[in-house]
């Protein structure tokens, strides 16, 4: 009964821990599917009114603001539709990066579509504001310098700027980060090695608060100009503001736009730039205090421990790749039950294999011998490799002790120089001993 209960208990709880977690994935997962499906078609809708406004006021002073307007929808668009099947599939897979994404290759594309998606409008929001307040506060100068190729070249410029802040982690090698909800990918925001990676997420923060402070900058001047437009009391510029009808609806559109901005936007990137200034500024302390601490750092001299150099012995059994990449191309084939191998030399000499490892490709006639080898005398292996040895060998050990004496002969026999010198140590015989000996017999 005790262990019916227990084995029952523990099912449950992991029902309950399996139920909770499923619950809060599919949770998750319909969020973000909602709110893909709700900013796509809001940006489709509103891109559909865009670009029949902009074919109706083509050539009139609001086409670049219906222009830069739809390209920031189109961004907006894509932005939803790939990032959010993005965080949908993590979802699915449960959030287990270690499983579906190996190389990290995924991480790298979500931060950069995260970095792209989220930059670029601030970018074109901002650009929406100058140029309306270019068009408001100088018209002839709008007229004259925003022509149609000149809002394209800003907006390729704009779509440009906000590619290479995206990939600019990928080009210093410094790879996008799992954020701590791990459902998706960014800056490294943890973990900082060094001004690389405080400096990249705060180009980033600067780049986005500069883009919502022209917006304000501008839209503000904007709505200042228009107001004051329509305090005028003469007629002709009541005339004229009553065309200020579109200039003030495209205003409205701006804050709006720059409400949503900076609500969205404006916390987050304040947060992280303050958080980062705060980060450099540790890592260039911690630089100051570990070069403070290698100058009290004295290497030798009196006082200071003895060094002792670790010699490692690297043996001569350690396999070469190159070597065994070709001896696989020639398909060898380990040979085992060998002791030793002996290889004879023209010398007499012999080199001695302790134990190898043998490889042979008949196919190739290539024998391979790994292992430490000994230089030997044939006069101190005789004895023992006699019965090793094939009629073939047997032949050839015999002519090399034919010629092993005449050699030994040769080196044994004195030279000519030899003596010539070893006479010329020896003094000449001057006088006569014979007489002398025979002077002392008589």
């Amino acid at each position: 009964m005790s262990s019916n209960g227990s084995s029952d208990f523990g099912w449950m709880m992991s029902s309950d821990v399996c139920n909770g977690s499923c619950s809060k994935r599919e949770v998750s997962v319909t969020s973000s599917a909602v709110s893909m499906t709700v900013g796509i078609i809001s940006n489709i809708l509103a891109l559909f009114i865009l670009i029949k406004a902009y074919h109706r006021f083509k050539f009139k002073s609001k086409a670049a603001f219906l222009f830069f307007a739809s390209a920031l929808v189109l961004t907006d668009l894509f932005g939803h539709l790939i990032n959010g099947s993005l965080a949908i599939y993590v979802y699915i897979s449960r959030k287990d990066w270690e499983r579906f994404d190996l190389n990290k290759s995924l991480c790298d594309f979500f931060g950069v579509c995260m970095a792209f998606f989220g930059l670029t409008p601030l970018l074109l929001g901002s650009l929406m504001a100058v140029e309306r307040c270019i068009g408001v506060t100088r018209p002839l100068f709008h007229t004259t310098a925003l022509g149609p190729h000149h809002v394209k070249r800003l907006l390729g410029v704009t779509w440009m700027l906000g590619l290479l802040v995206a990939l600019l982690p990928i080009l210093f090698q410094r790879r996008y980060q799992v954020q701590r909800s791990r459902s998706w990918c960014f800056f490294r925001l943890q973990g900082m090695r060094d001004w690389v990676d405080v400096f990249l997420p705060i180009l980033f923060s600067v780049l986005g608060l500069l883009a919502l402070l022209v917006s304000l900058v501008c839209n503000t001047v904007t709505g200042l100009t228009l107001l004051r437009c329509r305090g005028q009391l003469d007629r002709n510029h009541h005339r004229h503001c009553r065309n200020t009808s579109h200039h003030s609806e495209m205003v409205c559109q701006l804050l709006a736009i720059m409400l949503v901005s900076c609500v969205c936007w404006g916390p987050l990137l304040v947060r992280n730039f303050y958080w980062l200034v705060l980060e450099l500024k540790e890592v260039n302390m911690n630089q100051e205090k570990l070069a403070k601490l290698q100058a009290q750092v004295r290497i030798g001299g009196k006082g200071t421990a003895r060094r002792k150099r670790k010699v490692v012995h690297r043996t001569a059994t350690a396999d070469d790749k190159k070597l065994q990449s070709s001896l696989k191309k020639l398909a060898v084939n380990n040979i085992a039950g060998i002791e030793e191998v002996n290889m004879i030399k023209d010398d007499g000499t012999v080199i001695h294999f302790n134990n190898p490892k043998v490889q042979a490709s008949l196919s190739a006639n290539t024998f391979a011998i790994t292992g430490h080898a000994e230089t030997k005398q044939l006069t101190e292996m005789l004895p023992g490799i006699l019965s090793q040895l094939g009629a073939d060998s047997l032949t050839s050990l015999r002519k090399l002790a034919e010629q092993f004496p005449r050699q030994v002969l040769d080196n044994k026999a004195p030279k000519a120089e030899d003596i010539d010198e070893e006479d010329d140590d020896v003094p000449d015989l001057v006088e006569n001993f014979d007489e002398a000996s025979k002077n002392e017999a008589n």
